[in-house]
């Protein structure tokens, strides 16, 4: 199992900086005893045993980024790549910590494709980044299948740009190739005048096609809502 994430690191609406950065999971052997998981991340690369990860996963739901660090630096004995989370931008963080929130919750999809099928957790589906305490929770959500189409990249590429969206590409098992793209843990305000492109020099369709992400995104939360219990 591969899982791919993929985003602008830079907060845009500040720094008006484009930065791509690519976070790549390995896990060749899911969480067996033994099994010893890949994370490449800017050049580095970090091999941690699955009780470790599960560990950090646990340590870092829900927290704030500046915790990131903390839990690096409990769990992971090269001090280089805990103190380097001190220095990265807010967004950059919620990507790491999405890579964690994705892996527990596509796992099964992998372990038992009988049970649960890849689609129904990466399409029109979103994650609660619980953090054990009333009042609201971060969340990340995966825009439905159909609106990825050619037709849309472009609009697509830029909401990735400004911060809007992040990519994830899921390999492996019976499964193949997968990707699907996802509103981040941080949810900027973008001014509307970054929406422009090259493909939309008013940026009127890519707002619009945003605003329908908004629209399935607050119609699937609805839904859950009157029907979690």
């Amino acid at each position: 199992m591969e899982i791919v994430i993929s985003g602008n690191k830079e907060s845009f609406q500040l720094t008006r900086a484009i930065a791509p950065i690519e976070i790549r999971f390995i896990a060749p052997n899911f969480a067996q005893p033994d099994s010893v998981f890949t994370v490449s991340y800017n050049g580095y690369q970090l091999d941690i045993n699955a009780n470790d990860f599960y560990r950090l996963s646990e340590t870092i739901k829900g927290k704030a980024p500046i915790d990131v660090h903390f839990a690096l630096s409990k769990i992971i004995q090269d001090t280089y790549f805990s103190n380097s989370f001190l220095s990265k931008s807010l967004t950059e963080v919620s990507l790491f910590k999405t890579l964690f929130l994705i892996y527990y919750w596509v796992e099964i999809a992998f372990t038992d494709a009988y049970a649960v099928s890849i689609a129904s957790k990466i399409y029109d589906e979103f994650i609660v980044d619980y953090n054990s305490q009333l009042g609201s929770q971060q969340d990340i959500y995966f825009i439905k299948h159909e609106l990825i189409t050619s037709q849309n990249m472009p609009y697509i590429d830029r909401l990735i740009q400004i911060n809007l969206l992040a990519k994830v590409s899921l390999v492996g098992g019976v499964f193949g190739k997968n990707d699907s793209y996802f509103i981040p843990l941080i949810k900027p305000g973008v001014s509307r005048e970054f929406f422009s492109n090259n493909s939309d020099p008013s940026g009127d369709k890519t707002f619009s096609f945003w605003k329908k992400i908004l629209e399935d995104r607050d119609a699937r939360l609805n839904s859950w809502m009157k029907n979690r219990f």
